[in-house]
């Protein structure tokens, strides 16, 4: 799960009572972005059609 080993799991348990958390990658790890966001993000579409 997300690259973290099973042991720290746990850690993610206050996260359980929420519709969604958005987490994104960031140069030390994953980053919480948003917590209990009503809808889930919609795809970010560029120009490199």
């Amino acid at each position: 799960m997300l690259g973290l080993a099973p042991g720290t799991w746990e850690s993610l348990g206050g996260l359980t009572n929420c519709c969604w958390s958005v987490l994104g990658q960031g140069a030390r790890g994953w980053r919480l972005l948003e917590h209990n966001a009503g809808t889930l993000p919609e795809p970010v579409l560029g120009d490199d059609d």
